[in-house]
């Protein structure tokens, strides 16, 4: 059975990510988690301590920063298994997803997801606004290829980056919780495109519907200028590829 090396980055949400990794760790084609554990007291970390226990497939790594989710990157290098993804800390993730996601990599050679953008022909004036999303917890009624697949449920194939290149990516990331344009900027260096597979709403649940100005994306993102950095990065770097 081929397995898959799931990276999610815990945040604050220690309890929630729990959540997660038990919608997924059941599945056939689960291989590890590795959980960066960024900014936890002692008590959050002996939970996430007691939670691993004796299964050793769950990898708990414990840093004190301001990265946030550019920490699922930081021990990419580090798998055994020929897929690996990025997982949000706080979805519940349905019995079929790690399949699901196998199959599309395998049919389209591509990183699959079910949360995507494609992007404005040309540059851009805004990332936020000259885009299409595809959303994870909405209808998609059909397989889309993407510019960004984003990483809250993704998967591609390990073989596509030598361990050296994989060793780089967190280190290359230079703004906060841009991880997902980042990634989306590795694949296409290698030509590697992007789909959103097709999917009902609700096949994903977030764990529990946050205030908004709990979200990551808004506290870390629009509230330090992420529209400005993120549409200088697309115009700068992603579409000069």
């Amino acid at each position: 059975m081929k397995k898959v090396d799931i990276y999610i980055a815990a945040l604050w949400r220690q309890g929630f990510v729990k959540v997660t990794v038990d919608s997924l760790k059941n599945q056939p084609e689960f291989g590890t988690a590795t959980i960066t554990c960024n900014n936890h007291t002692d008590a959050q970390w002996q939970e996430m301590l007691d939670y691993r226990g004796e299964d050793n497939r769950i990898i708990l790594h414990r840093h004190d920063n301001e990265k946030c989710s550019n920490e699922k990157l930081r021990y990419v290098a580090n798998g055994i298994n020929p897929y690996m993804g990025f997982f949000d800390n706080d979805l519940i993730y349905p019995p079929d997803y790690l399949a699901k996601l196998m199959a599309g990599v395998d049919k389209y050679q591509a990183m699959v997801g079910l949360h995507g953008v494609v992007l404005k022909t040309g540059l851009i004036q805004s990332y936020y606004r000259d885009r299409h999303v595809f959303r994870g917890l909405m209808a998609v009624d059909k397989d889309y290829e993407v510019n960004i697949a984003s990483n809250c449920g993704s998967m591609f194939k390990r073989e596509w980056f030598t361990k050296s290149e994989l060793s780089e990516w967190y280190e290359r990331v230079n703004n906060v919780s841009m991880d997902d344009l980042y990634v989306a900027y590795f694949m296409k260096e290698k030509g590697i495109k992007c789909v959103v597979l097709a999917h009902e709403e609700g096949y994903t649940k977030h764990k529990q519907q946050f205030p908004e100005d709990d979200y990551v994306f808004d506290k870390h993102a629009k509230v330090v200028g992420g529209d400005v950095i993120q549409t200088a990065f697309i115009n700068d770097y992603y579409k000069k590829l």
